[in-house]
């Protein structure tokens, strides 16, 4: 079984500038939608192979630290409070999001399970995969902010782990960036991302975007002065705006095969 990690450019945005102001380290959970979808692939032999495939997209988080709304879902002997967690997993089935894992972020170490982390991911694949039904592996993200040699810039590292059972070992995952210049609008239509964001609630008290999408007159941004939710609100333009597009681009098809039939009955009058 083959499977494709993705990450909404949103949500990494919003995860980096979160990490980024932290005081100290911090965990945070993943969640998002994972679809299966079958492959099927003809060889020269004209042999039929299906293959499965699943593709597990990252819409939203949770943070967990100082100054966040929850202080930790690990207690001081390491072991998950899973009434909190069920908690937050129940308040995101509005968005029909599910929990697809956890992350830790420490400055100035390397992208190495530790023994406590060991533990931790140990309870949480026990909780997702037994009780929660979660049909992939577990994901657990390392991330890591260290100055350079120079002190004169910081860089900003991360690595996606699963835990394979059959190997008894932590293998890498390749995780993809979803912009929208990257991908197709076959991508994006296969995720409704309505995402909000519990660990963005102080964020730069300067202006929040407002929106009003009008599917005749396009979409009009104005710069509201009150600040309720920068991130969640520029998301939800950047999805509409994508919807949008789809739409264009639907019409404008419709548009092409209708004019490709008069065309044909054109040429058929001639003759």
């Amino acid at each position: 079984m083959e499977g494709q990690l993705l990450i909404s450019g949103p949500t990494f945005a919003s995860l980096c500038y979160d990490i980024a102001r932290s005081e100290r380290d911090i965990k945070g959970i993943f969640f998002g939608r994972s679809k299966q979808s079958i492959v099927v692939t003809i060889e020269d032999t004209h042999k039929e192979q299906e293959q499965i495939i699943n593709t597990t997209i990252i819409q939203s988080f949770v943070l967990f630290g100082k100054n966040q709304k929850n202080s930790s879902f690990v207690s001081n002997d390491s072991k998950i409070d899973r009434k909190m967690i069920q908690d937050i997993i129940n308040s995101k089935q509005k968005n029909q999001e599910i929990m697809l894992g956890w992350f830790s972020f420490r400055r100035n170490t390397v992208l190495r399970p530790s023994i406590k982390e060991i533990f931790i991911h140990q309870q949480i694949s026990d909780f997702l995969i037994k009780e929660q039904k979660l049909p992939i592996l577990p994901i657990f993200a390392i991330m890591n902010e260290y100055l350079s040699a120079q002190k004169s810039t910081v860089s900003f590292d991360y690595r996606f782990l699963v835990f394979d059972q059959k190997v008894k070992n932590y293998l890498p995952v390749q995780i993809e960036v979803l912009n929208l210049k990257e991908t197709t609008s076959e991508e994006y239509s296969q995720f409704s991302s309505v995402t909000s964001f519990s660990g963005l609630s102080q964020l730069h008290p300067f202006s929040a975007i407002s929106q009003n999408v009008d599917k005749k007159k396009g979409v009009s941004v104005f710069i509201d002065p009150t600040p309720p939710n920068f991130t969640h609100n520029v998301e939800k333009l950047f999805i509409q705006t994508c919807d949008q597009m789809n739409e264009i681009i639907t019409e404008y098809e419709k548009k092409v095969r209708d004019i490709k039939k008069i065309q044909n009955q054109i040429d058929k009058l001639k003759k």
